[in-house]
């Protein structure tokens, strides 16, 4: 029997045996499927988005890639995962009325947002470090559960 190096499976493949594993490796998946966004960033051109926007950086996009495995060790899964018009990666997460935004810019910053709607946002900078990645996701796990 031959098997074919690249062969992807349907998703309705494989949402049966993915309700059968706990939350966790659902996470996993979420996570594989985020780091694959990130990875396919590399192919944008300068100004993808028409507005002058330069593409996330390798430096960029591997900081955000460690703010998700943080993400993921918190049970924090991302509603979105996107090239930032800001040049970076922009990571979203919403939850019961509460939103957080976290970009790892091309400049080194990451940046983190948080707003739950009553106009008080909070606006930070985080240290890229494992340490600082792993506070971020627990304060932002925190946040969510408040």
């Amino acid at each position: 029997m031959q098997v074919r190096a690249n062969r992807q499976l349907p998703r309705d493949d494989i949402r049966p045996t993915l309700a059968k594993f706990p939350n966790s490796l659902s996470n996993e998946l979420d996570l594989l499927s985020a780091l694959k966004r990130i990875h396919e960033f590399k192919s944008l051109p300068i100004d993808w988005n028409g507005l002058g926007s330069e593409p996330p950086t390798y430096s960029a996009s591997a900081q955000a890639a460690m703010v998700l495995f943080a993400l993921a060790s918190e049970s924090l899964r991302p509603e979105r995962v996107a090239p930032s018009a800001d040049g970076g990666v922009g990571i979203t997460l919403r939850r019961s009325g509460k939103f957080a935004s976290i970009e790892s810019l091309n400049s080194g910053e990451i940046v983190v947002l948080t707003s739950d709607g009553t106009g008080n946002p909070r606006a930070w900078e985080i240290d890229a470090s494992d340490a600082g990645f792993r506070a971020t996701a627990q304060t932002l796990r925190e946040y969510f559960e408040r």
